[in-house]
């Protein structure tokens, strides 16, 4: 079920957002919340309970493996990773009154996102989207990421051999190695946006090397400084 992780983003939003967005980002919104009407509530209760129970920070990874197994169906286990990522109990009338004004927007949204799907949509919403410390302690931690700079969504390594020709370049006297690294950020306006950058051997080892220090870093950094937070970790440090 780790296809949920394919639908981070689709809806291209963050919390206090969505009210403001694209009429793709509704639309996207208006699919998650129809099947969410779907899903069981005995589901939702199982992840509303795992949620309450968490302290620190909820990192995607984890909460992706807790609604796979809660929501073994990819389509329902992906709205409700999106619900959880784009709304919080504050938002939760407006929601609600988002989709009743694309309803009544044309006829063929009523039949669409029918009166009793809105009625199940909205006990699930309420039972699913709280306030819970550690998803909004996570929220804060991603917001402060974005101010800081771009936040980098992939990266990318291509392998590659380019030929050395003698001078009369008849012959191939030998090759080279090129290695190509592509990195993927969302600027802070959330353009999307990319580099490449040509290493050599000997970089691509310092780059590692450069890495793996800052991974020292940091857990020297969690074993310490982490001692002295309420929740007793740092976010991102595993």
């Amino acid at each position: 079920m780790r296809r949920v992780a394919s639908s981070i983003g689709k809806s291209g939003l963050m919390a206090n957002r969505i009210f403001y967005s694209s009429p793709e980002a509704i639309r996207s919104m208006i699919e998650n919340l129809r099947t969410l009407a779907d899903t069981s509530t005995e589901s939702i209760e199982k992840l509303r309970k795992w949620l309450e129970q968490q302290d620190g920070f909820v990192s995607d990874s984890s909460l992706i493996d807790v609604i796979s197994v809660c929501f073994p169906n990819d389509e329902q286990g992906s709205a409700v990773f999106n619900t959880l990522q784009n709304l919080n109990a504050d938002d939760l009338d407006q929601a609600l009154e988002t989709i009743q004004v694309w309803r009544n927007s044309r006829p063929k949204n009523a039949q669409d996102f029918s009166d009793e799907q809105l009625l199940a949509t909205e006990a699930r919403l309420r039972n699913l989207v709280r306030n819970y410390p550690a998803l909004n302690r996570t929220r804060k931690a991603k917001r402060l990421r974005v101010v800081l700079g771009n936040e980098l969504k992939g990266v990318a390594f291509i392998c590659d051999a380019r030929p050395v020709f003698d001078e009369e370049r008849d012959h191939i006297e030998g090759l080279i190695s090129v290695t190509t690294m592509k990195l993927f950020y969302e600027r802070q306006n959330l353009d999307g946006e990319e580099i490449e950058i040509t290493l050599s051997a000997g970089q691509l080892d310092q780059l590692i090397e450069e890495a793996e220090k800052a991974r020292k870093k940091l857990r020297v950094m969690k074993a310490s400084i982490g001692e002295w937070l309420p929740a007793g970790q740092m976010e991102d440090c595993e």
